[in-house]
């Protein structure tokens, strides 16, 4: 008997719980159904016609241990995200922590990006596993979740991570203080802190909370993915100028870890620009998505199914209209992002990988550190990283090409993905944002300490004959990956990947690893015309005296890659006969 009268307070919606039986009229028939058989029938039609005046505690119960049951369950539901906040928080202020004692510069911040992925994963269908102050910010000017969650979840996420710095420096030891590596100005921490955490809260929006991304039925599995390799792609790029935080929580667990109540002028520096990057991700959000901007945006009040849950779903704004030259225009200002960001990142990475012992371990260097395989790792490891997880993000945009070569091969291969028309703007984007990211590449370092300098050409024991095959044949797989990965259409392939898929971009961006990793100490793995004169601008900008040797490189560079480009779509011709055959159920 008591059982059954508990599954029917169990069974009571949590949006019910602490509201009036008249506000939700779906629970009356479980309230009545409490009243106990001892009632005579009058009582009982005197209970029923005065349920709508009483409130739904008042309601005779069968056993004050019942309400007590009732009332922890609704505290437990209601508490639960903010407990995964802090959990998901501590583990990953712990595992960065305990990197920072033990790791190499090349894997802590793949071991931080590894435990982001599976604690987004675990906690996101709880609390949408947001983890960083700064991604909850961006959240909430968003629309996405209500203010009121979100400063809950600053506060969990700030609790968790305190607790885990305090527990690292009582168990494992104290580390380097918080605050620029080695020599680097305050100024360039700010700018790669800015950057890099507007790149992961802006990964996490285009996954999360984009219509696009959101329809019905998609469980976007791919979002913890995509923000976890975004965040070890701005690691390796910025560990030896920040210590790559990029995370308001992380910058107070870290400098609570090691330097107690003497880190709060760096944790506010560390602060005040991650909130700047996570504001800056809400405006490049809106400019990439113009249809998300009139949803989130314009709308009068935030609908009733969005929750907190990475899962929650959007519908597309009823009567929106965006214009055909919106929509160009955003294309283009994902393929400036996407490709900046790529060439940037690799640029950082393969000069900034200098030490095997990371800059936050207080211990000193090995005697024989072996640079050229850091930077090796580091270099090709990054690019394929912010390249899946910047396809992830902008794929359903404007293909997410980021590359002249790639273009190139989509407009050749006449599969509609990009026309005649919109390809040289492409391709124009493209070289724009891969010169302007040797200019910054080369503006962030130029103060810094003797760094690595990239340079174009055969490396040390090869010639020009490896560079060729090397960067073609590299550049035909990786185009020909995003043409078998994007554009296959005919159900004639009913297994065919579409660019939504889970594993296309994941297949791009470790086909651009497996290039660099491969071509490292023979070409340098480039692969991307828009890297190749990224790589070459501070050579071109200090005019060096063996500019002419430059020049032809980057000749070279350019004309192999584009060869590779067209041979992949000549491949891509052969391997589906089907895609440029026409359907005979569709002939008349």
């Amino acid at each position: 008997f008591w059982l059954k009268r508990l599954q029917h307070f169990r069974g009571l919606p949590r949006a019910v719980v602490g509201r009036r039986a008249a506000d939700a009229p779906s629970t009356r028939l479980l309230i009545s159904t409490t009243i106990t058989s001892e009632e005579t029938p009058r009582a009982q039609a005197e209970n029923s016609s005065n349920l709508d005046r009483r409130p739904m505690w008042s309601v005779t119960r069968p056993s004050r241990l019942t309400d007590v049951v009732v009332l922890y369950e609704a505290a437990a539901e209601a508490s639960a995200p903010f407990v995964a906040e802090f959990l998901g928080t501590f583990f990953l202020v712990f595992t960065f922590g305990c990197c920072a004692m033990s790791c190499g510069a090349v894997w802590m911040p793949s071991a931080v990006g590894f435990v982001l992925v599976v604690t987004m994963y675990a906690t996101g269908t709880v609390s949408g596993g947001y983890l960083n102050p700064a991604l909850t910010l961006s959240m909430g000017l968003c629309r996405k979740i209500k203010w009121q969650v979100a400063i809950g979840y600053v506060l969990a996420q700030f609790a968790g991570a305190l607790l885990a710095g305090s527990t690292v420096s009582a168990s494992i030891g104290r580390h380097g203080p918080l605050g620029p590596r080695k020599d680097f100005h305050p100024l360039q921490v700010a700018a790669v802190e800015v950057l890099y955490t507007s790149m992961i809260c802006f990964v996490a929006l285009s996954c999360t909370a984009s219509s696009v991304t959101s329809r019905k039925g998609d469980r976007k599995h791919f979002f913890a993915l995509a923000v976890g390799f975004m965040a070890i792609a701005g690691g390796q790029a910025t560990a030896d100028i920040s210590g790559a935080v990029f995370n308001p929580a992380v910058a107070l667990g870290m400098g609570f870890a090691s330097s107690g109540l003497g880190c709060a002028p760096w944790f506010a520096f560390y602060t005040l620009f991650e909130a700047l990057g996570a504001i800056a991700a809400v405006g490049l959000f809106a400019a990439t998505r113009p249809q998300d901007a009139q949803l989130l945006f314009r709308q009068g009040s935030l609908p009733e199914d969005l929750g907190p849950r990475f899962d929650s779903e959007l519908e597309p704004l009823s009567g929106s209209c965006v214009s055909s030259t919106a929509r160009r225009n955003s294309r283009l200002i994902s393929e400036f992002l996407g490709t900046f960001v790529l060439v940037l990142t690799i640029g950082l990475s393969s000069r900034l990988t200098a030490n095997v012992s990371n800059s936050w371990s207080l211990k000193p260097p090995p005697e024989t550190p072996s640079l050229s395989d850091e930077r090796c790792i580091s270099a090709a490891w990054a690019g394929g990283a912010v390249l899946l997880a910047m396809v992830y993000s902008l794929g359903s945009v404007s293909g997410a090409h980021f590359n002249p070569a790639v273009t190139l091969a989509m407009v050749f291969s006449g599969r509609g993905s990009c026309t005649l028309a919109d390809g040289p703007f492409y391709a124009i984007v493209q070289v724009l944002a891969g010169v302007l990211a040797g200019l910054a590449e080369h503006s962030l370092l130029r103060l810094a300490p003797e760094r690595h300098r990239l340079t174009l050409g055969p490396k040390q024991g090869y010639g020009w004959t490896s560079v060729i095959v090397g960067e073609t044949c590299f550049t035909m797989a990786l185009a020909l990956v995003m043409l078998c990965m994007t554009t296959v259409t005919s159900p004639q392939y009913s297994k065919a990947p579409s660019l939504r898929s889970f594993q296309s971009a994941l297949a791009i961006g470790m086909s651009l690893a497996a290039g660099g990793l491969a071509l490292e100490h023979i070409s340098g793995g480039i692969l991307n015309p828009a890297s190749t004169l990224g790589t070459s601008m501070a050579g071109l900008v200090n005019f060096t005296p063996d500019l002419g040797l430059q020049l032809q490189a980057i000749t070279i560079y350019i004309s192999c890659q584009l060869s590779g480009s067209l041979l992949a779509t000549a491949v891509f011709v052969g391997m589906h006969p089907l895609e440029y055959q026409e359907d005979p159920l569709l002939v008349n």
